[in-house]
């Protein structure tokens, strides 16, 4: 049983700039449950970044698998996520057609969506809901870009480190499947870390919005949460303006913002909304395996979970197949 277990457990990477976070565990199953054998973060200076060298990248190898030693970390295969700045996300709508045709048409006329150079970016993109307007089907998407060379940099370092990265993802599509499955509610998601702050706002099923917020926690000095606020108010009320006035149902708090003492009460006091700290709006999400300290750390590492329902069968009844289309280099692909 354990050399079965060794061979079907995944690392779930969580690239954050700098600060990189691992789950090793097994795909979310259909009822919600996460199995999770080991978990934590490390610092890599200087990853992902344009300008690394290679006695950098050494440097990082030795503590990436230092990390992992220490962690009793054994998986090899990776399933990775790109959660850092610069991940370039926008929504679209197309009539609706066969899968196929769509393909076709979003490889012609991507670059039409997202103006950035293909040499620069890989290129992808998800069907997110269908919809009816004024008696005709179109099709919601997500279209997203990434570099070229963050994704380069970060399959260099696993694969030197001895790991296996079969799938690159995004934060915003690792969020999405987090929270997006839950069709009856508004919510706006604010993913706090160390290296910064992103932001993803659902609208029922679809991404209304995401972005990169320059807000980076600072866990022992002080922080300007009125900054925070500021930016956050500025989203909102962009959201409002688009839905004849109607504001987001609540505020969810994930990434290592979770952890700051009183952080619900402080962000309560900028807004008239519901503020819930950690992923009870994400559903009756359940913890098992080794890792039984997961449970009150899980909210810091959402990105996390979002990969490891990648592979889920779970199906939920409002949910909508993807579709991949642009590989990423190195053998892994881009989901969107």
């Amino acid at each position: 049983m354990k050399l079965l277990a060794k061979f079907i457990s995944t690392l779930y990477i969580d690239f954050r700039g700098e600060v990189v976070r691992v789950v090793q565990g097994r795909p979310m199953d259909n009822n919600l449950n996460f199995v999770v054998d080991s978990f934590g973060s490390l610092a890599l200076p200087g990853l992902p970044g344009f300008k690394t060298n290679e006695e950098l990248t050494v440097a990082n190898v030795k503590r990436l698998k230092k990390f992992l030693v220490n962690k009793k970390m054994k998986a090899i295969r990776v399933v990775a996520g790109l959660g850092q700045s610069g991940v370039i996300t926008r929504n679209v709508r197309v009539p609706k057609m066969a899968p196929k045709d769509l393909d076709s048409m979003m490889k012609l006329e991507i670059n039409d969506y997202l103006p950035v150079s293909p040499v620069e970016y890989a290129f992808d993109y998800k069907v997110m809901a269908e919809v009816e307007e004024d008696g005709r089907a179109y099709l919601e998407l997500m279209v997203a870009a990434v570099s070229h060379k963050q994704v380069k940099q970060c399959v260099s370092l696993l694969e030197r480190a001895g790991l296996k990265p079969v799938v690159f993802d995004i934060l915003p599509n690792m969020l999405h499947r987090l929270f997006g499955h839950r069709a009856y509610q508004d919510n706006l998601v604010v993913d706090g870390g160390l290296d910064g702050t992103r932001l993803a706002i659902f609208k029922g099923t679809s991404l209304f919005m995401y972005a990169d917020i320059p807000f980076v926690i600072e866990p022992q000095g002080d922080n300007d949460f009125s900054v925070l606020a500021g930016e956050l108010r500025g989203f909102l009320e962009y959201f409002a303006s688009r839905n004849f006035g109607k504001t987001v149902g609540g505020i969810t708090i994930t990434g290592e913002l979770a952890a700051y003492p009183g952080i619900a009460e402080i962000m309560g006091q900028f807004f008239p909304l519901p503020v819930t700290v950690g992923l009870s709006q994400a559903g009756p999400l359940n913890f098992k395996g080794k890792a039984v300290k997961f449970a009150s750390q899980a909210a810091v590492y959402a990105g996390n979970l979002g990969l490891m329902m990648r592979e889920s069968k779970y199906q939920p009844a409002t949910d909508v197949p993807v579709t991949y289309s642009t590989p990423a280099s190195s053998g892994a692909s881009l989901g969107a």
